[in-house]
């Protein structure tokens, strides 16, 4: 059910390096496979009041913040980011393994032609979209899909269900340190299913100055381990059997 994959890789640039003056050798390294090009700028705005003065407003430009390279299909993206690199994957999702070679690849473009100095995040961020069979009713039974989600409370005397929800959570993993955003909504229905969004955001904080792939894989690998065991976890048996499921 992924409908996008991310892997995101937080890193500091040099000091007076800007995207503007490498957007050509970025264009020239990823053209080939990536030839459409989508330029996002950065705007700051900021309001000050003295006393009781009328507060003053400005308008900052922060320049050019990321250059996104999408394939010829729209369904990959690689991103140059003035804060760090990522790379995109819309559905059909095939599985990590597939993408982890492009990843290293346009990663080590990214270092090539950016020099970053460090690393300061790497997280890897799933969205299902997960659809689920109404009963005659027209409803859900949540419980027979899910182990994790909401739960109406047990008012006597009144027939409640939902009509929306968004439920949330952060966790940390002490083993591993690494931590985790988990975001479940109702999308709404279509074709006599409800259907759901499962967002599962694990990402790890250390600093790190190495910036080579055989050090920043297995960071990659330990979250996708983390992800998967949170997704087997949040849906049941039966919610799974109505995927063939790729992590």
């Amino acid at each position: 059910p992924i409908v996008e994959a991310i892997v995101d890789i937080d890193c500091e640039l040099p000091p007076g390096v800007t995207l503007t003056d490498l957007e050509t050798a970025a264009c020239d390294s990823l053209r080939d496979n990536y030839p459409q090009l989508q330029k996002r700028l950065l705007q700051q705005f900021q309001i000050r009041q003295q006393g009781d003065a009328a507060p003053e407003h400005e308008l900052k430009d922060g320049g050019l913040d990321t250059l996104l390279f999408r394939s010829e299909d729209s369904r990959q993206l690689t991103q140059f980011r003035s804060s760090g690199y990522s790379f995109n994957r819309l559905a059909p999702y095939e599985g990590m393994d597939v993408y982890l070679p492009e990843i290293k690849r346009t990663w080590e473009n990214y270092c090539a032609i950016t020099h970053p100095l460090r690393i300061g995040k790497i997280g890897l961020r799933t969205i299902n979209r997960i659809a689920l069979p109404l009963n005659v009713e027209g409803g859900v039974e949540l419980e027979t899909y899910l182990k994790t989600g909401p739960r109406l409370p047990q008012v006597p005397g009144r027939a409640l269900s939902f009509t929306g929800f968004l439920n949330q959570h952060q966790l940390l993993d002490s083993g591993t340190g690494h931590q985790a955003n988990i975001a479940l909504a109702i999308e709404g229905k279509k074709e006599e299913k409800l259907i759901l969004i499962l967002d599962i955001d694990v990402f790890d904080l250390k600093p790190r100055e190495t910036l080579e792939w055989t050090e920043i894989v297995p960071v990659i690998e330990s979250l996708r381990n983390l992800k998967n065991e949170l997704f087997f976890n949040i849906l049941t048996k039966e919610c799974l059997n109505l995927y063939t499921c790729q992590s």
